[in-house]
């Protein structure tokens, strides 16, 4: 008897092991668009109906180990604002002035007085990557093909 309850618990863990793969279910989300350039990447993705950009950065200081300043955007108007603080910030550079550009705790744009090839770009933690002026224009008209209507406004509205 407890031969015939332990192959039949014996079974039944088998039987669980190989069914389990045929009903779970993998979620992947495909970007609707990609970015890249040297270091830097972007996705716009859709997650359950809401579109969002995600963007990350590898550090170059690093070359062995992985280390990415992230920014995250999810509304629509964080996205349009981005698009004119980027336009805004490329004015500055030559002028000697430094200026900072922060919105809804999204990002961080910083143009230095002492870099003319480029600008700071960051998330609201203080964490910054350089990013020359021609890799930023490719990104702001990146930015501008993106059909946004799959990203909430700030009212919640598509």
């Amino acid at each position: 008897m407890k031969q015939l309850n332990l192959k039949l618990i014996t079974f039944t863990l088998l039987l669980g092991i190989l069914i389990n793969p045929i009903f779970s279910q993998e979620i992947v989300e495909k970007p609707i668009s990609v970015f890249k350039s040297p270091g830097f990447q972007g996705q716009y993705k859709k997650n359950n109906g809401e579109g969002y950009i995600y963007c990350w950065y590898q550090n170059p200081e690093y070359t062995t180990i992985t280390d990415l300043i992230s920014i995250y955007l999810s509304r629509r108007e964080t996205v349009e604002n981005l698009i004119k603080d980027l336009e805004s910030s490329l004015t500055y550079l030559g002028t000697d002035q430094t200026v900072r550009y922060t919105k809804n705790n999204s990002y961080k744009i910083i143009v230095y007085d002492f870099w003319k090839k480029g600008i700071y770009i960051g998330n609201h933690k203080d964490e910054l990557y350089r990013l020359y002026k021609k890799n930023i224009i490719k990104y702001i008209d990146w930015l501008k093909s993106l059909d946004l209507k799959h990203m909430k406004k700030l009212d919640g509205s598509y």
